[in-house]
């Protein structure tokens, strides 16, 4: 069993999660391979928040994982992704949402900032702020609101798991 500690999301997990996670890794054998640009994104500790989250269900766990990957693909996250990385590379922890795309805009109506915190355990914490939010003013007043959104929220989100990796 010690030679299934082999990466540091193992010294992470107990015994029986490095194990589950060995079975995890050889069911998206494939999967992790085609998508193996970006460790952090298909990388063991990924795969070990998503085994957690299903109550240590492999076949739930894979399942999951897959249409992460399909929604990632759908949504050109790795794009978006580079993106970030190019723009801000070693500054990550100075952006803020009003400098992804539409974020000025979006915003102005629904104001929002990053913050990362670690909780007493040493894990991150993320917290999404709303402040004066005006969505039905924003849905109403910008053009083309659901496509900005959209690009705005995902580039958000992808930030945030940058941060939180």
């Amino acid at each position: 069993p010690c030679d299934l500690l082999d990466s540091r999301s193992d010294r992470l997990a107990t015994l029986r999660e490095a194990e589950l996670l060995s079975e995890m890794r050889r069911q998206l054998g494939d999967e992790l391979k085609a998508a193996a640009a970006n460790l952090d994104v298909v990388g063991d500790i990924r795969l070990l928040r998503t085994l957690r989250a299903f109550d240590h269900s492999v076949a739930e766990a894979a399942a999951a994982f897959r249409s992460h990957l399909a929604a990632r693909a759908q949504f050109s996250l790795d794009e978006k992704r580079k993106r970030i990385e190019r723009e801000f590379g070693d500054r990550l922890w100075e952006l803020r949402c009003e400098m992804l795309p539409h974020g000025e805009v979006v915003c102005s109506y629904m104001p929002e900032v990053f913050v990362f915190a670690r909780s007493l355990a040493g894990d991150p914490v993320g917290l999404g702020l709303w402040g004066q939010g005006r969505p039905g003013a924003f849905v109403q007043e910008v053009d083309n609101w659901q496509d900005k959104f959209m690009e705005y929220y995902l580039h958000m989100n992808e930030a945030r798991m940058m941060l939180i990796d």
